[in-house]
């Protein structure tokens, strides 16, 4: 009952916003927009469209069904709130060892916003996160179907997939940490080398438009080199201290080493973003951040008298869905 009413609450808060999100107007128009050319579904699984979009036809074919529910312009909103977060909650259920703090964790770590201002992402992110625990469970035929979903919905999928797939075979240790953050930080000041890689691969070359300086698609960028410092450093200091107890952590889960070899691999992406043009890069660092629903957030578990669960878990909720009205509606970047 708790996760239906969660659930509920959720859909409903996101589906009945306006303006919020620097993306909001363009996600509405455009699932209009595609809705009137590819009302026949034929049109759009036509190879020459598919090859137009990259590949990326996700957004445009869930624009279409929304379409068929509903003629309202909004209706969008509501296919993509339930496309989010009823496996968000889900996932939280199955695969998380404290489904109230992994949720918790998505609420107030960004997720949430994020998934209110970048819609695609947010949908590839929850097909990712299933793709991995498919790729743990070793059934590699629903792990390829979730990776395809993973990047119809996002070309940035790409290189999310391939950082999973590698991260299996790094075993963490605070040498991988200190060598991901060298990493990052070499690429940080290595614009150049980074807009040639982009050049090189054609799915993501669409990006080198956002390289623009401090202001790019008219929207100030300024102030996300300071939250991107923010969470990586805070990133920075979780994983350090779960370094110093992965042999407890990995008590908890076996797959831990994978886990947190994910969100280390996240680190560089980070740093990276930690500019006012290549921003770009803090946002591929969510797709590996995501899994802090996982681990390494079950050692909270551990000293939730401490720490957590002061409050009654009522009491938490209520701030956590105020925190979430108040994105909603009293912001206007999500």
């Amino acid at each position: 009952m708790d996760d239906v009413l969660i659930v509920t609450v959720l859909i409903l808060i996101t589906s009945f916003r306006y303006g919020v999100g620097s993306d909001f107007f363009r996600y509405v128009t455009n699932a209009r927009t595609y809705y009137n050319w590819y009302s026949d579904l034929h049109r759009l699984f036509n190879w020459s469209t598919i090859q137009a979009f990259g590949g990326q036809i996700g957004y445009p074919f869930i624009s279409v069904i929304s379409g068929y529910i509903s003629q309202n312009e909004f209706a969008i909103l509501w296919v993509t709130s339930v496309i989010i977060y009823v496996p968000l909650i889900w996932y939280c259920r199955k695969y998380t060892k404290n489904a109230f703090v992994s949720f918790s964790v998505y609420l107030l770590f960004g997720f949430w916003g994020m998934s209110l201002n970048v819609l695609k992402q947010a949908i590839s992110m929850i097909f990712f996160a299933y793709a991995y625990e498919k790729l743990e469970e070793k059934r590699y035929i629903i792990f390829g179907i979730f990776a395809l979903l993973t990047f119809i919905f996002h070309s940035s999928a790409i290189i999310a997939i391939a950082v999973l797939v590698v991260s299996k075979w790094i075993k963490p240790s605070k040498t991988i940490f200190w060598g991901a953050i060298g990493i990052g930080i070499f690429f940080r000041l290595s614009t150049p080398l980074i807009v040639k890689i982009l050049s090189t691969i054609s799915a993501l070359n669409k990006y080198l438009s956002y390289f623009g300086g401090e202001k790019s698609l008219h929207t100030d960028r300024t102030f996300i080199w300071l939250g991107a410092l923010i969470e990586t450093l805070v990133v920075c200091c979780i994983i350090y201290f779960a370094l110093t107890q992965i042999e407890k952590l990995r008590l908890e889960r076996k797959d831990t080493d994978h886990l947190l070899s994910i969100i280390i691999c996240g680190i560089p992406f980070s740093i990276i973003g930690i500019s006012g043009n290549l921003w770009l890069a803090n946002r591929l660092a969510k797709y590996f951040f995501f899994f802090f629903d996982s681990t390494p957030f079950s050692f909270i578990r551990k000293r939730k008298k401490k720490i957590f669960y002061r409050w009654k878990k009522q009491e938490i909720y209520m701030v956590e869905f105020d925190y979430m009205a108040y994105d909603v509606f009293c912001s206007n970047v999500g």
